[in-house]
């Protein structure tokens, strides 16, 4: 049902849940239970609500010790946490704060306050939601916390540019529901891919898709530059599928580098996060200036993940700005 709020109580007396739940017996509001807080992590391990009611008093884990561990669970943080008490001191709630929560309800609860305190926090979790969709998961938190410009020197990612060869002529002559509805249908399929192999999408351009690896610090620049090598190969069974399913033939071009970046957050409206500097012109150069059917990298990629494939050398490429490179091919078709 649109605009449903997914709760989860957690409150080990069991007549204590029942009233929230005759408070939130409402369309919109959908209920589970936890009478515990290691219950409630148990539960979170496959249950995403959208606000978390959470008790206090509560024998072995309490609300406190419940919420930190929630609040230190980067797939957890964003969910509203409201603490749930008898207790009303200053310092009661400075122990709930330094835990993570967000809102304070105390008992008894009137069902009125608690229904609009509920609908305000679940809007809160629909706009983290929203930048954990457009963001990578750390600049999300990160602006979450610390709203305003965000930038961070990256020391060693890889770049991937793929473009569709054929759309234009594709496109002609076809409606714009047509065009939009193939083009959602293969980024979506790229997105999946990009996602399980822990890499980040950065933007799409027209047909070109474009995706990072190795912006997490800590992240091992080796395993990335060959996640994002295994993803170019990806793309080509992947475009297969959506291609065969609508009785038409593209194909594909794809270009790798690796190197320093800057990456970061600029404005205020329609926030995205993208990246500059010579190791993205260089990707781009890579998959403008590369062959059909084949991935191509650079030298610098070659070097950090080409042991893996049997890449064949092309020789030198003129590249605008930094002259012959030495480039390296991959055969997928």
């Amino acid at each position: 049902m649109s605009g449903l709020i997914k709760v989860l109580v957690v409150d080990d007396t069991a007549s204590a849940r029942r009233t929230i739940r005759a408070h939130l017996d409402r369309p919109n509001f959908e209920v589970h239970e936890a009478s515990s807080g290691l219950e409630a992590l148990g539960l979170l391990a496959t249950l995403e609500p959208d606000v978390i009611l959470l008790d206090v008093m509560m024998p072995d884990l309490d609300g406190f010790q419940t919420c930190a561990r929630i609040k230190a669970d980067p797939r957890l943080e964003p969910i509203p946490v409201v603490m749930c008490t008898a207790l009303d001191s200053q310092s009661d709630r400075n122990d709930g704060l330094r835990a993570g929560a967000d809102e304070f309800l105390t008992k008894p609860v009137n069902g009125t306050e608690l229904r609009l305190r509920l609908k305000a926090l679940s809007k809160v979790k629909a706009y983290h939601d929203l930048l954990a969709n457009v963001l990578p998961p750390a600049i999300a938190r990160r602006l979450r916390e610390q709203p305003g410009v965000l930038a961070d020197e990256v020391p060693d990612a890889t770049i991937l540019f793929s473009d569709i060869k054929g759309f234009v002529t594709f496109a002609k002559g076809r409606s714009a529901g047509e065009v939009v509805a193939f083009l959602n249908a293969i980024f979506t399929a790229f997105d999946e891919r990009t996602a399980a192999r822990g890499l980040q999408k950065i933007k799409t351009i027209g047909d070109a898709y474009m995706v990072a690896g190795g912006l997490t610090p800590g992240e091992d620049p080796v395993h990335a530059a060959k996640q994002i090598v295994a993803l170019g190969i990806d793309l080509f069974a992947l475009l297969d599928e959506v291609t065969e399913a609508h009785g038409i033939t593209l194909d594909l071009r794809v270009g790798i580098h690796c190197g320093p970046l800057i990456g970061g957050v600029i404005g205020t409206s329609r926030l995205a996060y993208d990246v500059w500097g010579d190791t993205v012109n260089i990707a781009s150069r890579m998959e403008s200036h590369g062959v059909v059917g084949h991935v191509q990298l650079s030298e610098a990629a070659y070097q950090r993940a080409g042991d893996a494939w049997p890449f064949v050398a092309r020789g030198p490429v003129d590249v605008k700005g930094h002259g012959p490179m030495e480039t390296w091919l991959l055969e997928v078709r």
